[in-house]
């Protein structure tokens, strides 16, 4: 994938970046601050590699498409499950503030894959991929 246009935003509410990517910060993804029960998408098509809590990250979803992986967190409720294929602006879930999260808002990242699992590949800046 590469950056197309703000047709591939996650999330379909007004919203501001209330955090950027930063390696020196460690925040390896951007937050979306928004609504509650904003709808989450995925911005491209691929498979559901992970639905579940995650520590720190709450409800999360980790989709794996041809060349990356996105990963939509801090989520109130899931509507995909593992092994799931997913079209791009499919509905994967809706904004929380679940984990460790001080209001709603999607923190969204971009993981380049490896042979490795899944939690320990590199983080992208998700900037590099899709226009916010």
């Amino acid at each position: 994938p590469k950056v197309i246009s703000s047709y591939n935003t996650p999330i379909n509410c007004a919203y501001r970046v209330s955090r950027d990517f930063s390696v020196s910060a460690r925040h390896y993804g951007i937050d979306l601050a928004t609504q509650r029960d904003c709808t989450v998408k995925s911005v491209w098509e691929g498979r559901v590699i992970f639905a579940g809590h995650l520590r720190g990250y709450g409800l999360t979803v980790v989709v794996k498409h041809a060349s990356l992986a996105t990963l939509y967190a801090h989520l109130s409720k899931i509507d995909v499950k593992v092994g799931q294929k997913i079209l791009a602006t499919q509905k994967i879930g809706t904004v929380g503030e679940t984990g460790n999260a001080t209001g709603p808002h999607l923190h969204f990242e971009v993981l380049i894959p490896s042979t490795k699992a899944w939690r320990t590949w590199k983080r992208a800046n998700p900037r590099r991929y899709i226009k916010l």
